[in-house]
């Protein structure tokens, strides 16, 4: 859709081109005039992308499949892929795999939405059914095989006005004055992982990709820097078997495998508490780990996998303190806010998190209404903390 620019009480129509250009159509009076040339100028751009439209009869699933899914498959992480492989075998392609990609309409998609809700579909899940609708759609555009994007009036029932904050469970003082009582009723292991994490809020394949290498005491210090990913075992039989790894890469045991670097492709030092690297310190004395020993494992010594900690330890800890129903990932959401509301600045908070852009960032900042001063200063008390040197 085009737009207009005031310049000195003119107004300048612009548009976008075939390739994705922003061009002038012309300066006018009025912003009627703006708006009348730049509507002349995108109808011509239609008409030229209709002239070179190409493969009018691939369908979607086929173009899915042996197109716009090769094309993404490596630069995505493996669970990445897989959520979005996933929402389009179940919800999408049943319905309009078989539809040419020329032939999608808005109707077409909305219609999807409307009747996977009506069967039952959560407004979560729908709104993750139609993110992927509109990467596969915004790729067509691109590949000339639709004029312009159907899927971009799409709306849904019960998510048009979330923020997404209400799906996380922010650690208030209160909640985590609880919280960090009953870390002392978990094994030393899980104790100091959790307690790591309330400084880090790191991913948790960040985490578990944690050496003893990696935690620099002398400057209270946390490198973040490589991962630990994990996958199905049938996954990673098939990148065996088409030697099919990105560089660095390597397979662990049956379903994790080794990344050199982290999501966002940052390599970060993360300045900790002096009372909580005290602690992380002892511990890795009393275990004796070398500097390439992964911090964290299992009793076997293998990587620890998301499903059986969410289950043996996370969720027990939660259930028997009487804890919310919280997810692992909201400490990362609780350390992000934090460092909000003592006053970090914006930079300082992606260098801290690892984000990649100021759109993830502002994600992860939830308002702790308020209480920056109460906040900050609840949580040193609770460990007893002065400020790291």
């Amino acid at each position: 859709m085009g737009w207009a620019i005031e310049r000195k009480n003119r107004f300048t129509a612009m548009y976008y081109d075939a390739s994705g250009r922003a061009l002038s159509a012309g300066t006018f009076a009025t912003p009627k005039q703006a708006k009348h040339a730049w509507e002349e100028a995108e109808a011509k751009v239609r008409k030229g992308r209709r002239r070179g439209l190409k493969d009018e009869k691939l369908t979607l699933r086929e173009y899915v499949y042996d197109h716009w899914g090769p094309a993404v498959k490596l630069s995505l992480e493996i669970r990445t892929w897989q959520g979005y492989e996933s929402k389009l075998r179940i919800h999408v392609l049943p319905y309009l795999g078989d539809m040419p990609v020329g032939a999608l309409r808005y109707s077409n998609i909305q219609g999807l939405l409307n009747e996977r809700q009506s069967a039952g579909l959560s407004p979560a899940s729908a709104k993750g059914v139609l993110r992927v609708i509109r990467l596969v759609t915004k790729a067509a555009v691109r590949d000339e095989l639709l004029e312009t994007d159907p899927s971009a009036p799409c709306k849904l029932r019960g998510v048009a006005n979330s923020t997404g904050s209400e799906c996380w469970t922010i650690l208030d003082p209160a909640l985590y004055s609880r919280f960090v009582t009953w870390l002392g009723t978990l094994d030393d292991r899980w104790r100091i992982m959790l307690l790591l994490n309330l400084d880090l809020g790191a991913r948790f394949s960040e985490i578990r990709g944690l050496r003893a290498k990696h935690i620099l005491t002398l400057h209270n210090h946390v490198v973040i820097e490589e991962t630990i990913g994990e996958a199905p075992k049938k996954v990673l039989d098939e990148r065996d078997d088409n030697d099919d790894w990105p560089h660095g890469q390597y397979r662990i045991g049956n379903t994790f495998f080794f990344k050199p670097t982290t999501k966002s492709n940052q390599r970060r030092r993360v300045e900790i508490n002096a009372d909580v690297m005290k602690e992380v310190s002892a511990y890795i004395q009393q275990r004796n780990l070398g500097p390439e020993d992964l911090l964290f494992t299992t009793d076997s010594g293998m990587p620890i996998g998301g499903s059986w900690f969410t289950r043996r330890i996370w969720k027990p800890f939660l259930q028997s303190n009487q804890l919310p129903d919280m997810r692992f990932h909201d400490i990362r959401h609780t350390v992000a806010s934090w460092n909000d509301a003592a006053g970090l600045p914006l930079n300082k908070n992606m260098a801290h998190m690892g984000h990649g852009s100021i759109v993830t960032a502002n994600l992860y900042v939830h308002s702790l209404r308020g209480k920056a001063a109460e906040t900050a200063s609840a949580r040193d008390q609770l460990l007893g903390r002065t400020k790291a040197q």
